[in-house]
């Protein structure tokens, strides 16, 4: 028996767990002093290690390195500067006694540094890109002169083997990710999420099961998160593929393929950051179209294959001001976007059905005999036929196989909207909210190939399709506070939930009373039809109509404190998990018949329709 039945039940899961994870890197052999307090946090690290498996994650990013003098000696005490160049956000340090400075908790974005001492001309560094969870080294050399003389360097250089962490890890941009040619495709298919352009990453495929495979990593060891929050669904252990953001409104995606930090709590990562507003009003509205008269025709093709596929929205961005109540305008942004799908499109069925012959008792053709064969047919086989196994409509009057075509209507339809909203309340803390929200209505053609096994949604054409809806939200909330350039706190909270369901229309009382087969206990809140299988024909039924929601709460807190060449980090990271199933073993209330030949009845007739 399949483990995923879903059941009458209500099945709860709660998974609270509590991690701190510690991260040290050591640049060089040094001593720690002897005194308690580092030694009393340092134990205390330790114990939350120890305590539990998860761990706090972030989508933030640090920008360090080394400032020294034209003569290579390191400069003690100069002045760095950090301008956020699209929302003109400013943290400042000073160099310690190394020379080194380390901003820890970045926002992903274009950055610029300033770099000024006595006696030292100041330089700049332009244009510095910073991706989710990435460590930029820009060291600096400073030439002698006046304070008032300036150096302006544009970070253009090609990317550089990084010695500062040791992960490998590819990332995607938000203009990469809308023109990639299979950004495009995964909408004719229906599905507006962005997961499917990951596959064009080196160690990225899909297995069997059309689940992601990061380096050979399994679903289950894959952590994902949007924003920082788990994006991970609780039945199924794997990524909610519809719950990411709109291609528009995604900043970028990051792939952590191997030697993840044990923060992310996954042997491979990946992490979508949401895009913010900036200091400028941008936004843009878009149209991707697809229909059979813009596509070329196959040449060996009698004719096109209908296809209509219509995707449109919009996005804006900016710096937000609310009258009143914030005098500063550049210091609060929004970014808004909106997409809709609308597909209607044909699924193809090929089935096998008796043919008419069969119907009405005459074998010959069917048992391949020279002489007439007849049997009687009862009047529950003729129900049978008639409500359950479709006419067949396709081959010549005596075929049995592949006898039985239709392109079933299935149209997708989908509406999403994404909000965030950033503030920078000062030079040491700021905060961001983000909320998605996808409506997602599909007709699934029933699956008439499902026999002595449960499939979501199967059935015979002549019940129609299932409605299979899915509707996901996700929120996150995060808070940076910076105590002192040696002390960095992050809180992030959130959500995300999904509501899923596959049902069918009509009445399994009337079903049963056309067929009249008779059940102990039918199901009269769901529409189930029996399965009656007849070996090399379709299946009639096994569909397990139902509702599924599930749900993941998120709390979590990381604290990043430098102290001399080391850097340590440790988090607490707290989860909710809830599911909840409706129906399961539905698909045996309105029994199964099987007609394989393999009762002493059919042994002794010798073929399993002639048996029905």
């Amino acid at each position: 028996m399949d483990n995923k039945l879903k059941a009458n039940k209500k099945r709860v899961s709660r998974e609270f767990s509590l991690k701190g994870t510690l991260m040290r890197r050591f640049s060089s052999l040094v001593r720690l002093r002897t005194s308690v307090a580092p030694r009393l946090l340092l134990a205390c690290c330790l114990l939350a290690l120890a305590a539990s498996r998860l761990a706090a994650q972030s989508t933030f990013g640090a920008i360090l390195g080394t400032v020294r003098g034209s003569s290579g000696a390191l400069v003690h005490g100069a002045q760095v500067t950090l301008v956020n160049t699209g929302t003109a956000a400013t943290r400042t340090m000073a160099t310690d006694a190394n020379g080194n400075y380390a901003f820890k908790n970045i926002d992903v974005g274009t950055y610029a540094l300033t770099f000024s001492a006595p006696g030292f001309q100041k330089e700049s560094l332009k244009e510095i890109s910073l991706t989710a969870r990435d460590t930029r080294r820009m060291d600096a050399t400073l030439k002698p002169g006046v304070e008032t003389q300036t150096i302006i360097v544009n970070d253009n250089s090609s990317p550089v083997i990084t010695t500062d962490v040791s992960s490998l890890a590819e990332t995607k941009i938000g203009d990469e990710l809308v023109e990639l040619p299979v950004a495009i495709y995964s909408r004719s298919t229906g599905s507006t999420s962005p997961i499917s352009t990951l596959t064009t990453e080196a160690g990225v495929q899909t297995d069997d099961g059309g689940n992601l495979d990061v380096m050979g990593t399994t679903a289950a060891l894959l952590s994902v998160t949007i924003d920082g929050i788990s994006s991970v669904g609780v039945e199924y252990s794997g990524p909610v593929n519809e719950m990411f953001p709109s291609f528009n409104s995604i900043e970028e995606i990051r792939v952590s393929e191997s030697n993840n930090n044990a923060e992310f709590s996954g042997v491979a990562d990946i992490t979508t950051v949401s895009k913010a507003g900036t200091n400028h009003y941008h936004g843009g509205v878009f149209e991707n179209l697809e229909n059979t008269a813009l596509n070329s025709n196959n040449t060996f093709a009698l004719s096109k294959p209908r296809i209509q596929m219509n995707d449109f929205g919009g996005t804006l961005g900016g710096p937000l001001r609310v009258p009143r109540l914030d005098q500063n305008t550049k210091s609060a942004f929004f970014f808004i976007s909106f997409e809709a799908l609308r597909l209607p499109r044909e699924t193809p069925i090929l089935l096998s059905v008796p043919s008419t012959a069969m119907r009405n008792g005459n074998l010959t053709s069917y048992l391949g005999s020279s002489t007439p064969v007849t049997v009687p047919v009862s009047p529950i086989s003729a129900n049978v036929l008639k409500y359950l196994f479709p006419i067949p409509n396709y081959g010549s009057a005596d075929s049995f196989a592949n006898n039985y075509q239709i392109n079933f209507p299935s149209p997708i339809s989908s509406n999403q909207g994404d909000v965030r909203l950033d503030k920078v309340i000062s030079t040491k803390q700021s905060l961001f909210a983000r909320f998605s929200y996808k409506n997602r209505q599909v007709i699934t053609a029933p699956s008439a190939a499902c026999t002595f096994t449960y499939c979501a949604e199967a059935g015979s054409p002549l019940q129609g399709g299932y409605n299979t809806p899915e509707i996901d939200e996700s929120l996150t909330f995060a808070h940076n506070y910076v105590f002192s350039t040696t002390l960095v706190n992050e809180f992030r909270g959130g959500f995300n939930a999904q509501h899923t369901s596959e049902t069918q229309s009509y009445s399994t009382t009337s079903l049963l009373s056309q067929t009249g087969l008779t059940v102990p206990q039918p199901d009269l809140d769901w529409s189930e039809a029996p399965q009656v299988l007849i070996n090399g024909f379709m299946s009639t039924s096994a569909g397990n109509p139902g509702t599924q929601r599930g749900q993941t709460i998120q709390a979590l807190d990381n604290v990043t404190w430098t102290r001399g060449n080391h850097t340590f980090k440790f988090g607490a990271d707290l989860r909710r998990l809830t599911d909840h199933d409706d129906n399961v073993y539905g698909n045996y209330r309105s029994g199964w018949y099987v007609f394989d030949g393999s009762s002493k009845v059919g042994m002794a007739i010798g073929d399993p329709y002639t048996a029905f």
